[in-house]
């Protein structure tokens, strides 16, 4: 029996991937092209389209599966809220659009939500009922596994923790990786966009001041965190992100959540890298469409 597959599309305010992935979750091919959201979102979209609409004459696919920065209405396919990245993104009709193009099946989800769903499908969250996830880049996103399924809340907004206020500031404002870099570039007197995550870790060795302002990136991280474990009583919580593949990145959350946590609440929790990589997004997608059209028990 031949399996079915599907188009996964996961777009993100600084890449967009996409690909081919079976109903098994195996991904097929994958190609991942800059998201240039300055253009806004109807280039953005149609940018998309151009892309992979070669993909039906050789795949034949069942669907299109898409993950999505932004705040998502799932029974609508439509962005409720987006930040400014992507100018004209907020309320857009992700879901009609692509139906309308292509005329096939199409679901939406929030991309951390996805992730998620990825990683319960096939990774690390596989055997889990009860967790969280986030994921540190651009902004800082959530997505909550209860009872083995996700917690979307009423209005489809639960785990958006990047906006919960520490201190004087939202935890995305101080604990994201953008943030961190543009601490570090302001710090050393740096162009902007000449670091990442990988290279802010490389400085350690180096600086001091960088030190300093890498601890306080922890401190932050840690609190936000540990706010969260207090309000789910979780025990695991799954990081992703392109800073968190860093080799010392865990070794150092975990000290410093420490810091925050009773010694009971310690022993307890379990801190883990995201296994899926960057193709958890249009893994779980897919994962979120097999769902959505009962190709499948989830």
């Amino acid at each position: 029996m031949s399996l079915n597959c599907y188009i996964a599309i996961d777009i993100g305010g600084t890449a967009i991937k996409y690909g081919i992935v079976n109903q098994i979750g195996s991904v097929l091919m994958n190609e991942e092209i800059p998201t240039n959201a300055k253009d806004g979102a109807d280039t953005v979209i149609n940018r998309i389209i151009d892309h992979i609409h070669p993909f039906f004459s050789v795949y034949k696919p069942s669907g299109i599966a898409i993950s999505t920065a932004g705040q998502v209405d799932i029974q609508k396919g439509t962005i409720t809220y987006a930040g400014e990245t992507l100018p004209g993104y907020k309320n857009y009709p992700l879901k009609e659009v692509f139906e309308k193009v292509f005329n096939l099946p199409v679901s939406v989800d929030n991309d951390v939500n996805c992730a998620l769903l990825g990683e319960k499908w096939l990774g690390i969250a596989k055997n889990e009922t009860e967790c969280i996830m986030l994921t540190i880049g651009t902004g800082i996103g959530g997505a909550i596994l209860l009872d083995g399924n996700l917690y979307r809340g009423r209005h489809f907004a639960a785990g958006e923790w990047g906006y919960m206020w520490l201190r004087e500031s939202s935890f995305e404002q101080l604990a994201s990786t953008s943030a961190l870099i543009n601490q570090v570039e302001t710090a050393l007197d740096l162009k902007a966009c000449s670091l990442n995550g990988k290279k802010v870790f490389e400085l350690m060795d180096h600086n001091q001041s960088v030190v300093e302002i890498i601890n306080q990136f922890f401190t932050n991280l840690a609190k936000g965190i540990a706010n969260i474990i207090f309000i789910l009583d979780i025990e695991k919580v799954i990081v992703g992100g392109g800073i968190s593949e860093n080799k010392y990145f865990l070794k150092y959350l975990n000290r410093y959540l420490n810091e925050y946590l009773p010694a009971e609440v310690q022993n307890r929790i379990i801190l883990e890298n995201a296994s899926l990589g960057n193709k958890a997004g249009f893994i779980g997608a897919v994962s979120h469409h097999l769902n959505t059209y009962k190709k499948r028990e989830f």
